[in-house]
Protein backbone atom coordinates (compact mmCIF):
# COMPACT_ATOMS: atom_id res chain seq x y z
CA UNK A 1 0.00 0.00 0.00
CA UNK A 2 3.01 2.54 0.70
CA UNK A 3 3.64 2.75 -3.34
CA UNK A 4 0.45 3.17 -4.15
CA UNK A 5 0.60 6.45 -1.87
CA UNK A 6 3.27 7.81 -4.25
CA UNK A 7 0.71 8.35 -6.85
CA UNK A 8 -1.66 10.99 -6.68
CA UNK A 9 -5.28 10.78 -6.31
CA UNK A 10 -7.75 9.80 -8.66
CA UNK A 11 -9.43 13.36 -8.57
CA UNK A 12 -6.15 14.95 -9.16
CA UNK A 13 -5.13 12.86 -12.24
CA UNK A 14 -9.15 13.59 -13.69
CA UNK A 15 -7.55 17.59 -13.60
CA UNK A 16 -4.67 16.81 -15.05
CA UNK A 17 -6.20 14.52 -17.84
CA UNK A 18 -8.45 17.66 -18.38
CA UNK A 19 -5.66 20.17 -19.06
CA UNK A 20 -3.43 17.83 -21.53
CA UNK A 21 -7.18 16.84 -23.26
CA UNK A 22 -8.05 20.80 -23.44
CA UNK A 23 -4.19 21.50 -25.24
CA UNK A 24 -4.14 18.40 -27.38
CA UNK A 25 -7.59 18.23 -28.83
CA UNK A 26 -7.74 22.02 -29.51
CA UNK A 27 -4.31 21.47 -31.49
CA UNK A 28 -5.70 18.92 -33.31
CA UNK A 29 -9.09 21.10 -34.10
CA UNK A 30 -7.15 23.65 -35.10
CA UNK A 31 -5.02 21.49 -37.47
CA UNK A 32 -8.48 19.81 -38.47
CA UNK A 33 -9.91 23.54 -39.79
CA UNK A 34 -6.50 24.54 -40.82
CA UNK A 35 -6.85 21.29 -43.82
CA UNK A 36 -10.39 21.41 -44.00
CA UNK A 37 -11.03 23.75 -47.51
CA UNK A 38 -8.39 21.93 -49.19
CA UNK A 39 -9.80 18.63 -47.72
CA UNK A 40 -13.23 19.36 -49.45
CA UNK A 41 -11.79 19.90 -53.18
CA UNK A 42 -10.76 15.94 -53.07
CA UNK A 43 -12.35 14.53 -50.20
CA UNK A 44 -16.30 13.59 -49.07
CA UNK A 45 -17.43 14.17 -45.86
CA UNK A 46 -17.69 10.93 -45.45
CA UNK A 47 -13.92 10.44 -45.99
CA UNK A 48 -13.40 13.34 -43.73
CA UNK A 49 -14.99 12.17 -40.57
CA UNK A 50 -12.38 8.97 -40.61
CA UNK A 51 -9.58 11.36 -40.61
CA UNK A 52 -11.02 13.11 -37.84
CA UNK A 53 -11.63 9.56 -35.76
CA UNK A 54 -8.48 8.65 -36.20
CA UNK A 55 -7.18 12.11 -35.00
CA UNK A 56 -9.60 11.90 -31.77
CA UNK A 57 -8.18 8.28 -30.98
CA UNK A 58 -4.87 9.56 -31.42
CA UNK A 59 -5.47 12.09 -29.07
CA UNK A 60 -7.10 9.67 -26.72
CA UNK A 61 -3.86 7.99 -26.69
CA UNK A 62 -1.43 10.81 -26.33
CA UNK A 63 -3.42 12.44 -23.58
CA UNK A 64 -3.26 8.97 -21.47
CA UNK A 65 0.64 9.05 -22.34
CA UNK A 66 1.82 11.92 -21.14
CA UNK A 67 -0.61 11.43 -18.36
CA UNK A 68 0.98 8.68 -17.50
CA UNK A 69 4.50 9.97 -17.94
CA UNK A 70 3.37 12.77 -15.25
CA UNK A 71 2.53 9.74 -13.05
CA UNK A 72 5.76 7.89 -13.61
CA UNK A 73 7.42 11.55 -12.55
CA UNK A 74 5.37 11.45 -9.69
CA UNK A 75 6.09 7.92 -8.19
CA UNK A 76 10.06 8.50 -8.89
CA UNK A 77 10.74 12.03 -7.83
CA UNK A 78 10.66 12.53 -4.07
CA UNK A 79 6.87 13.46 -2.80
CA UNK A 80 7.68 17.23 -1.94
CA UNK A 81 9.51 17.65 -5.46
CA UNK A 82 6.15 16.88 -7.11
CA UNK A 83 3.10 14.87 -5.36
CA UNK A 84 2.87 17.72 -2.78
CA UNK A 85 2.01 20.05 -5.83
CA UNK A 86 0.98 17.52 -8.58
CA UNK A 87 -2.07 19.15 -10.24
CA UNK A 88 0.11 22.76 -10.25
CA UNK A 89 3.61 21.69 -11.21
CA UNK A 90 1.90 19.07 -13.85
CA UNK A 91 -0.27 22.28 -15.21
CA UNK A 92 2.84 24.61 -15.95
CA UNK A 93 4.63 21.27 -16.90
CA UNK A 94 2.22 20.26 -19.72
CA UNK A 95 1.41 24.17 -20.41
CA UNK A 96 5.12 24.82 -21.25
CA UNK A 97 6.14 21.46 -22.64
CA UNK A 98 3.38 21.02 -25.19
CA UNK A 99 3.39 24.45 -26.19
CA UNK A 100 7.28 23.24 -27.18
CA UNK A 101 6.09 20.71 -28.86
CA UNK A 102 3.22 22.83 -31.00
CA UNK A 103 6.01 25.57 -31.72
CA UNK A 104 8.28 22.60 -32.95
CA UNK A 105 5.93 20.96 -35.04
CA UNK A 106 4.46 24.62 -36.80
CA UNK A 107 8.17 25.15 -37.00
CA UNK A 108 8.55 23.25 -40.14
CA UNK A 109 6.53 22.09 -43.89
CA UNK A 110 8.70 20.08 -45.28
CA UNK A 111 11.17 17.33 -44.25
CA UNK A 112 13.76 20.02 -45.06
CA UNK A 113 12.94 22.58 -42.98
CA UNK A 114 13.49 20.27 -40.32
CA UNK A 115 14.71 22.07 -37.07
CA UNK A 116 16.95 20.05 -35.37
CA UNK A 117 18.34 22.59 -33.39
CA UNK A 118 14.71 22.09 -31.80
CA UNK A 119 14.58 18.81 -31.53
CA UNK A 120 18.00 19.23 -29.72
CA UNK A 121 16.83 21.80 -26.95
CA UNK A 122 13.69 19.46 -26.19
CA UNK A 123 15.30 18.08 -23.06
CA UNK A 124 16.40 21.41 -22.15
CA UNK A 125 12.91 23.20 -22.71
CA UNK A 126 11.51 20.16 -20.77
CA UNK A 127 13.88 20.35 -17.75
CA UNK A 128 13.20 24.20 -17.92
CA UNK A 129 9.82 23.84 -17.81
CA UNK A 130 9.91 21.72 -14.79
CA UNK A 131 11.85 23.78 -12.77
CA UNK A 132 9.91 26.85 -14.18
CA UNK A 133 6.79 25.31 -12.74
CA UNK A 134 8.55 24.28 -9.59
CA UNK A 135 9.19 28.19 -9.07
CA UNK A 136 5.98 29.82 -9.94
CA UNK A 137 3.80 26.84 -7.72
CA UNK A 138 5.67 28.57 -4.93
CA UNK A 139 3.74 31.43 -5.41
CA UNK A 140 0.43 30.54 -3.22
CA UNK A 141 -2.36 32.34 -5.18
CA UNK A 142 -0.94 31.38 -8.71
CA UNK A 143 -0.92 27.71 -7.57
CA UNK A 144 -4.52 27.99 -6.55
CA UNK A 145 -5.31 29.90 -10.37
CA UNK A 146 -3.98 26.85 -12.12
CA UNK A 147 -5.74 24.50 -9.47
CA UNK A 148 -9.38 26.24 -10.13
CA UNK A 149 -8.56 26.06 -14.16
CA UNK A 150 -7.54 22.63 -13.89
CA UNK A 151 -10.27 21.77 -12.17
CA UNK A 152 -12.55 23.61 -14.43
CA UNK A 153 -11.23 22.21 -17.64
CA UNK A 154 -12.76 18.71 -16.72
CA UNK A 155 -15.96 20.08 -18.25
CA UNK A 156 -14.76 19.34 -21.71
CA UNK A 157 -14.07 15.73 -20.88
CA UNK A 158 -17.59 14.87 -20.82
CA UNK A 159 -17.33 16.02 -25.08
CA UNK A 160 -13.84 14.47 -25.28
CA UNK A 161 -13.56 11.37 -23.99
CA UNK A 162 -17.33 9.82 -25.77
CA UNK A 163 -16.00 11.49 -29.23
CA UNK A 164 -12.38 9.62 -28.49
CA UNK A 165 -14.77 6.29 -27.65
CA UNK A 166 -16.74 6.62 -30.41
CA UNK A 167 -14.10 7.08 -32.85
CA UNK A 168 -12.00 4.13 -31.19
CA UNK A 169 -15.11 2.06 -32.09
CA UNK A 170 -15.50 3.52 -35.76
CA UNK A 171 -12.10 2.50 -36.40
CA UNK A 172 -12.19 -0.93 -35.09
CA UNK A 173 -15.21 -1.12 -37.10
CA UNK A 174 -14.18 -0.07 -40.28
CA UNK A 175 -10.66 -1.94 -39.99
CA UNK A 176 -12.53 -5.38 -39.49
CA UNK A 177 -15.02 -5.10 -43.05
Amino acid sequence: MGLLNRFPSWQDNLKVYAVIAALIYAWSILWLFWELPSWLYYLTVAEILPVFAYALATNLFESLLILAALNLLCFILPKKWFHESFVARSFFLVALGLGYLMFFASTFGKEGDYPKELLYLAPVAFTLSYLLGFLLTRNVPLKKLTEQVADRLIVFLYLTVPLSVLSLLVIVVRNIR
